[in-house]
Parts: structure tokens; C-alpha cells; sequence
């Protein structure tokens, strides 16, 4: 039995040896140490006892002394004997079993609330003893992050907010990975994590749902096969935008727009408010592992997917990690940091990393090319205590950067628009970076308007909670949005050589 199988451990590669971030110190009967883990860990590593958890197997009893657990090879870990009446298992292992989170409240920038804001107050994260007679609840489900939103439907009233991780995270951290694990037998499971979850956040007496999420992930919950949207050539079976009756109450499954263009994306769009302004050029960004396009110019709507990787959300970067306490979100010229929480630093979340990269090119301690000066860094880094960063962080940057810069040139080029007159950003990352500093560096064009949407996901799922008639809205906006496929495009692959230097989008 492999140790993630006995620790139900977060696999962000989805269990292939890549990342090492599933590393754990085990004792005991283990199989022999692998070549991923040789790559992956140093020897005085490897010689502590640690090893990565999706590759070595318990070929007997184990005990994780790190987190107080032990198993006996065959079945999940437990806490250790003398310390189980205590407290509970600690550590990695604990993850999935950590309560709901609360989750940022979001943003609602629409006609049906009449521009008041949910963000300027304070929303509760528990619904209240005595639910309303007409409840309503709008889901977001996140490649991470599950959302939901519990409204008053007759009076539009915002209830409570819940955030809860996606569980699915067991199987890989992004949808080509649960792709994977679909097409391993794991379909059903994957299924049965994610409806359960969401079960979990609907109340029985709910009245209307909605589902958002991206196609991936409305395809596992529906239990659809998700293995077409990840191969050529890429076709999505069932583009939902339906309204249907299920268990006495509503369910509503905004359009997808394309494999890689979801439901959320359309909610996105929705709450965004661009189609009520077809005589300007927008564009909507919502930057993540895959960043979702829209482009709006002359009344047509273009839109694109570009593959950005994880390290904008701390993968694959020595001191990276997720948007958690401790991390840092925000770093300025005299070297001062914000972190998450305000707690100790951990290391660096997107936003942290998109500052330090703008800095580093203003102070000429990184190039154009994306060079690290590194003994004069190593100083900074001694000076300051600041976290590790190294050439390869900045290259995974660069390539993340470059894919979106790029994927925004062609929708540009395509539409033929040649400034953006309101620039969106979308998702929890977008909210939290300072733009000048992302424009610094390439990651976001000049634009005459920017607004942070916050979670414009979750905003376009709650109007449509409260109003099922933007459904049909939604469904026109599908029929007059072009999905630009820029994989294999020359072009692209061109401009992406070019975003790969380190300088404002407009100067390319």
C-alpha cells in the first residue's frame, strides 16, 4: 500500500514523482527508494528516512513520526497509541479531515444588486438556526476550492459564505491529473468525492442550486467521461446550460464555453458586466494553473485557454506555496513583506512572487532575460532572511507569464484590437496582485480601466441563483463567443518566445 494511500495525502502532480512536494518522513517496512525519489530528494534526506509518499509502498508496519501516526501497512494511518485519547492526528494527514474554511467574500459588480457590494461587509460563515422559506444556494466548484453562497430568494438577502478544499485534491492538484485518475478506474470515486462534498453544503430544504465550476469539473460531478476534453481533438460532449428538476428542487448548470472554457468562466463573464458594454474593447482574465481569455471588441467576444502552470500559485518554486497563513502576499523595494495573516514567513504565495520578480528587474538584480545576479541576491536573501528563490523559480515564472502574454497578443491580433480599454481580473489571484508590479514584469497589458472581480465565478452563479432568466443570456453570449485553439498555432509559439522577456506587455 503506497504512503499516500495510508495518509490520504495531497498528490499535486497526481502521484507521478514530479513535483517531491508529497515528501514524509516514514520508518519501517518500505519498499526499495525509486529513481523519482533519488531525483527528488537529497541523500542526507533520503538518509533522515524521508521519501515521497506517492511512490514508496509499506511493505509492513510504519510510523510517521512527524505526524504521530503509524499503520500497519495495510490501512489508513492512525495517531500513535499513547497520544490517541490526546488530540488528533497532526500534520499532513489531517488535511482532509480540516473543517470548512471561510472562504473571501465576493464581489458582486451587477444591475441586480444595483452596484451595492457584498465585499464591504461582513458576511457570516454559519447559516443562521432559522432558514429562510425560499433558500438558495449558488456553488463554485474549484479545481481547490469548493464555494458556496446561501441567499434569501425573495429577498436576494446574503445569508452566510462557505469555502470547503476540494477533496478531489487527492487524485492531483489540476483537471489533467484527475483526468488521469478518471481514466485509471478512479472515475466513480472522484465522482462520489465531489457530490458528497457538495451535498454536504446544501442544506436539505434548498430550493434552487446552482453548479459552476470549470468543464472538468461539471463533467466529474455529473459523472460524465472527462477523458475527451484533455485529447485531441479535445471535444466536449455536453456543453450543459440546462435548468432541470432534481430531488424537489432546481438545479441550474451554467453553459460551458469549451473543454478548457467552463461554466466558470461563463459566470465570470456574466458578473463582469463587459456584454452591456459592447462598443468597448474588454478583457477578462482569470490567471491560474490554466488562465481563461475573454476578449470583447466591436461587439465579438474571442476567447482562449493558456496552459500557465502551477508556479503562479507557489508550484514548482522552492519557497512556494498556496494563498495560506504565512505566506508572503506582498514585498516592496526596501524589501518589507506582507505576509498572509500576519503570521511568521513561510514562504511566497502568487502575489508575494509577482512583487519579488518586479523588484528584482527595477533594482537590475534580474535581466530582461530573466538572469539572476545570484551573488549579489545570495546578500539580499542573508541580509533580509527572506525565503529561497533561485534561476529555475524564475524560469517556471517566465513560462507562466510568457503562455498568458502570449495567448493575450493572439486574441488581440485575431480580434484586431489594439488597446483595452477595461481590463477584468477575475479569481482570488487577480484580486491579490498589485498590478503595477504585474505589469512590470509582463503579466497583465495597460489598460484605461482595471477592477478586481474577486471570485466573478461565484458572482455570476449568484445572480443567476436570483434571476434563472440570465440563463438565457448566458446561452447567447455562448452563440456569439469565437474559442480561439492557439495549441499548435506558429503564432503563438512566437509570441510566446517573445513574452518570455521580462518587460511591460506593450513594449514586446
Amino acid at each position: 500500500m503506497k504512503l499516500s494511500d495510508i495518509l490520504s495525502i495531497d498528490l499535486p502532480c497526481g502521484g507521478h514523482g514530479f513535483c517531491g512536494r508529497c515528501r514524509v518522513r516514514a520508518i519501517g517496512s518500505l519498499s526499495p527508494v525509486t529513481r523519482e525519489e533519488e531525483e527528488k530528494l537529497s541523500p542526507a534526506r533520503l538518509k533522515d528516512g524521508f521519501r515521497l509518499a506517492c511512490m514508496a509502498e509499506a511493505l509492513g508496519p510504519v510510523t510517521f513520526p512527524d505526524l504521530n501516526l503509524v499503520s500497519d501497512g495495510k490501512s489508513k494511518a492512525v495517531a500513535m497509541a499513547q497520544e490517541a485519547d490526546s488530540r488528533p492526528a497532526s500534520g499532513t494527514a489531517a488535511k482532509t479531515a480540516s473543517k470548512p474554511q471561510d472562504t473571501p467574500v465576493v464581489e458582486l459588480r451587477t444591475q441586480l444588486f444595483s452596484a451595492r457590494t457584498l465585499a464591504s461587509r461582513a458576511v457570516p460563515s454559519e447559516l443562521p438556526a432559522s432558514l429562510p422559506a425560499h433558500l438558495g444556494v449558488a456553488v463554485d466548484i474549484g479545481t481547490t476550492t469548493i464555494a458556496a453562497y446561501y441567499f434569501d430568494l425573495e429577498t436576494h438577502k446574503l445569508l452566510a459564505a462557505k469555502g470547503q478544499i476540494n477533496p478531489q485534491r487527492l487524485f492531483g492538484f489540476d483537471v489533467i491529473s484527475r483526468i488521469e485518475a478518471a481514466s485509471r478506474g478512479k472515475s466513480q470515486a472522484l465522482t462520489t468525492l465531489i457530490k458528497s462534498t457538495v451535498s454536504d453544503l446544501i442544506p436539505r430544504q434548498t430550493e434552487r442550486v446552482v453548479l459552476t465550476g470549470n468543464t472538468t469539473m461539471l463533467y466529474l460531478y455529473e459523472g460524465l467521461d472527462p477523458l475527451p476534453l484533455s485529447r485531441a481533438p479535445f471535444t466536449m460532449e455536453h456543453s450543459f446550460g440546462e435548468l432541470l428538476t432534481r430531488e424537489g428542487r432546481q438545479v441550474i448548470l451554467p453553459p460551458t464555453f469549451s473543454a478548457y472554457l467552463g461554466a466558470d468562466t461563463a459566470c465570470a463573464l456574466l458578473a463582469s458586466g463587459m456584454s452591456a458594454h459592447p462598443e468597448k474593447t474588454s478583457l477578462l482574465m482569470d490567471i491560474g494553473t490554466n488562465g481563461e481569455l475573454v476578449l470583447q471588441h466591436e461587439g465579438k467576444l474571442y476567447a482562449a485557454s493558456a496552459a500557465a502552470g502551477p508556479a503562479l500559485e507557489g508550484g514548482k518554486i522552492a519557497s512556494g506555496m498556496p494563498s495560506v497563513p504565512g505566506a508572503i502576499s506582498h514585498l516592496d523595494e526596501g524589501w518589507h513583506v506582507e505576509t498572509i495573516g500576519k503570521q511568521p514567513v513561510k514562504g511566497y504565495c502568487g502575489s508575494g512572487l509577482i512583487d519579488l520578480l518586479a523588484v528584482l528587474r527595477k533594482k537590475g538584480l534580474v535581466d530582461v532575460s530573466g538572469r539572476l545576479e545570484e551573488s549579489p541576491f545570495s546578500a539580499v536573501l542573508w541580509s533580509t532572511k527572506l525565503p529561497a528563490f533561485t534561476q529555475a523559480d524564475i524560469r517556471e515564472l517566465q513560462l507562466c507569464i510568457a503562455s498568458i502574454g502570449a495567448a493575450v497578443e493572439r486574441l488581440l491580433a485575431i480580434s484586431g484590437a489594439s488597446k483595452i480599454d477595461h481590463l477584468c481580473l477575475s479569481g482570488g489571484f487577480g484580486s491579490g496582485i498589485d498590478p503595477t508590479s504585474a505589469r512590470q514584469i509582463g503579466l497583465i497589458p495597460a489598460s484605461t480601466r482595471l477592477s478586481a472581480l474577486g471570485n466573478a465565478a461565484g458572482a455570476g452563479a449568484s445572480m443567476l441563483l436570483l434571476q434563472p432568466g440570465y440563463l438565457d443570456e448566458m446561452v447567447r453570449i455562448k452563440d456569439r463567443l469565437t474559442v480561439i485553439e492557439i495549441g499548435g498555432d506558429p503564432a503563438f509559439e512566437e509570441a510566446f518566445l517573445r513574452h518570455m522577456s521580462l518587460m511591460p506587455f506593450e513594449e514586446i
